[in-house]
């Protein structure tokens, strides 16, 4: 069913059945008849049940939402009363393995050939309910082309059509009486098969709950060229082995099995730049190996007189030269945590929370009931987010406005709280197992800090929490945008000095209050520092001379109150901790020497943090460990010689005879130039402030001093003269 863009299977609820679960799939390939990519709109084709029970397929112009509400709707009613009454048995693929050795049933394969050609279960009998489209009719061929060039190129998704001998061809090879197993890849197809047959007259039907794809090697005797589990793949990505399964694939199969795509990648890398780029990439990148040398002295005074040239005099000459954050810089893994799970289709009326060890799952599964205006069951996307329509419940109590943003652990949207007549901001966890530890780590933070805080830390406050079709969901209070995000709007542009001591003082003391509770968060960043008002005044911001009144405008916050977020990294002080923690640009030295890290680790990245709020820019901007250390000296001058001396193992390659081994151990000239692009502390700062430059100069100098135990505590920096004026 997931090719015909069927409904998505409820998790349906089988009393006295522990093998009953939740059954996940995914809609990957199309109809014959659904899709028209040439006007962006989807005729979605219908199952309907005629008075003999013959699956039909229709196409129909009504709107796509609409239609697949209704078809959803109609799709769960009708498998989920198969299942619940028995008249559909439900088999795991290591039972289906079972009855077919131990008692000789048979198993009816209802894939199509382009699955079935690739592996099969040995004896397995096969007739498909939908087939590749071969026809060679001008229809046929538009929608293939069509199919190929929006993404079938890259799945290898098939044309299907219902096969109408289907039942037919059962009925001649099977008797009535016939126990029958039925399986298909992903197990929606087999679910429609199954509907089938009962209507037909079958009565001992098995279907093989999450199909073929799901079973393990040694579960069913199996033939063909591939394993059963990468029989619904094809197309580009699977030449690169880029599919999920093929990950898992790899995780059993070792090192040799992804050379082969590693080897792959490489010669279609090689293929496009011979072919379409005239060698003008690769080649260039192989012959400056081949020649690579340091920068002699001479070439570095040089870059450095163009860096004074190109250094902007005023913040309007000034470009944004703000690298991308990649994914891979954040790090840090959260503990295992004891997560409360809650059972049944969704959990309402939760006004009330306590820390999640004191929520028994037993007792909520009792309590919980499903409402019938709930909105449909939606496929979670291939990393586990939760899909959603504006207008959704959010169980009874929440109804979703607005996406607010996404990140790695899932997403933020703007709910209407029934209960307290307000708009909140509610963080919906991805369904997956560490992101849902984390969570689950993140609140019992959050319910510290809130027993604590009785004076408004600056720490977000959390009004409620649920477990919701698999997804921990966080209600909190709704603040404004991101200090990263209003940097982002306003090109980059630096804060006003006064805006940027209100901001640091607020954020030293709620990482104060942190550390005095023994917590270290180890992600502090623009990201996880929210305005609680995105109001914002335009004022003036001129270019060259006044008396030109060459002006532009600039934003500024209206209000400097902040709040910080995402307590998901938060550890203890003696909790076991991880060898990475924060993300790359405001991470310490003492992280990636591999000294160990403590609370001095935030006070790090607040520094950094104070003055990207300065010049509007991330200060130390790379993704390489050797170019981030070889610019902290740039910027902040020599290592101390103690820390070089203590790197653990996997540091040692950046220190060679007691110093960090720059420039030798640069990889390309592109770094060399990033690093020696970089003015030193003071001279960056006094170019974007006017006035308090020396006490902020002084004060940042505190904050980020290389060795741990010299680094200014946030008490400390609290009292500093910086903020004297604030007072």
């Amino acid at each position: 069913m997931e090719s015909l863009s069927f409904p998505i299977l409820n998790p349906l609820l089988a009393s006295g059945s522990s093998l009953y679960r939740k059954q996940s799939s995914r809609m990957t390939s199309s109809m014959s008849s659904s899709v028209s990519f040439a006007t962006g709109r989807t005729s979605l084709s219908t199952v309907r049940r005629s008075r003999v029970g013959v699956v039909k397929m229709q196409a129909v112009d009504e709107d796509i939402d609409l239609k697949q509400m209704r078809d959803m709707a109609a799709a769960k009613k009708r498998w989920d009363g198969l299942l619940r009454e028995g008249k559909v048995k439900l088999l795991t693929p290591r039972e289906a393995g079972y009855a077919i050795q131990l008692s000789n049933k048979p198993l009816l394969d209802v894939r199509p050939s382009s699955e079935r050609n690739k592996a099969w279960v040995k004896g397995s009998d096969w007739v498909p309910i939908f087939d590749n489209e071969d026809n060679l009719d001008a229809g046929t061929l538009s929608k293939k082309v069509t199919s190929f060039a929006m993404g079938g190129w890259w799945s290898g998704t098939p044309i299907l059509s219902f096969n109408k001998l289907f039942l037919s061809k059962v009925e001649e090879k099977f008797p009535k009486e016939t126990e029958l197993i039925v399986a298909c890849q992903k197990g929606l197809r087999s679910l429609a098969a199954c509907e089938l047959l009962i209507n037909a007259g079958y009565q001992n039907i098995f279907w093989v709950q999450g199909g073929l794809e799901s079973a393990e090697d040694e579960d069913l005797v199996t033939e063909g060229s591939q394993p059963l589990k990468l029989a619904g793949i094809g197309g580009f990505s699977e030449f690169l082995g880029w599919t999920d399964q093929q990950r898992a694939q790899a995780a059993k199969e070792g090192w040799g099995y992804r050379l082969v795509f590693t080897a792959r990648l490489f010669g279609v890398i090689l293929a496009a730049d011979a072919l379409f780029l005239g060698a003008q990439q690769l080649g260039h990148y192989i012959q400056e190996l081949r020649v690579f040398s340091l920068l002699d002295p001479f070439e570095s005074v040089i870059m450095e007189m163009e860096r004074v040239h190109e250094f902007p005099h005023t913040h309007m000459d000034r470009r944004p030269r703000k690298r991308a954050r990649l994914g891979w810089d954040v790090l840090p893994t959260a503990p295992k945590a004891q997560v409360g799970m809650f059972c049944g289709q969704e959990i309402g009326n939760l006004s009330s929370f306590g820390a999640p060890s004191e929520i028994s799952s037993s007792s909520l599964s009792v309590k919980t009931v499903a409402r019938n205006d709930s909105p449909p069951w939606r496929e979670d996307d291939k990393d586990g987010h939760y899909m959603f329509e504006l207008g959704d419940d959010l169980t009874p109590r929440y109804k979703i406005y607005s996406k607010m943003g996404e990140g790695t652990f899932g997403q933020v949207l703007e709910c209407w709280d029934r209960e307290r007549k307000e708009m909140v901001a509610v963080k919906i966890v991805r369904g997956v197992k560490k992101y849902r530890e984390a969570a689950m780590i993140e609140i019992e933070m959050l319910q510290q800090l809130g027993k604590h805080d009785k004076g408004g830390n600056r720490c977000v406050q959390i009004r409620n929490w649920f477990d919701y079709r698999n997804h921990i969901c966080i209600v909190f209070e709704k603040l404004g945008s991101s200090l990263y995000d209003f940097l982002r709007k306003n090109n980059y542009r630096s804060f006003p000095i006064d805006l940027v001591r209100e901001i640091g003082w607020q954020l030293l003391e709620c990482v104060a209050f942190m550390h005095d509770l023994r917590m270290i968060h180890t992600d502090l960043k623009p990201e996880n520092i929210l305005l609680v008002s995105s109001d914002y005044v335009k004022i003036p911001e001129y270019k060259g001379s006044r008396l030109q009144r060459d002006v532009s405008y600039k934003r500024v916050p209206k209000s400097s109150a902040i709040k910080v977020i995402d307590f998901g990294s938060t550890t203890y002080e003696r909790q076991e901790q991880s060898y990475i923690v924060s993300t790359r640009h405001y991470r310490a030295p003492e992280v990636i020497l591999g000294l160990g890290w403590s609370y001095p680790c935030d006070v790090w990245s607040i520094g950094c943090i104070i003055v990207e709020l300065c010049t509007g820019e991330a200060l130390f901007q790379t993704h390489e460990n050797l170019e981030h250390l070889a610019m902290m000296e740039r910027v902040l001058g020599p290592l101390p010689q103690q820390m070089l001396k203590k790197v653990d193992r996997h540091a040692e390659k950046y220190v060679r005879r007691g110093r960090l081994d720059w420039p030798d151990g640069a990889t390309s000239r592109d770094s060399l130039k990033a690093v020696l692009k970089l003015p030193r502390l003071q001279n960056l700062i006094m170019q974007h402030v006017d006035h308090s430059a020396g006490d902020l100069i002084n004060m940042v100098q505190g904050l980020l001093r290389f060795d741990p135990a010299e680094r200014l505590t946030a008490r400390e920096a609290l009292r500093h003269p910086f903020f004297a004026r604030r007072r």
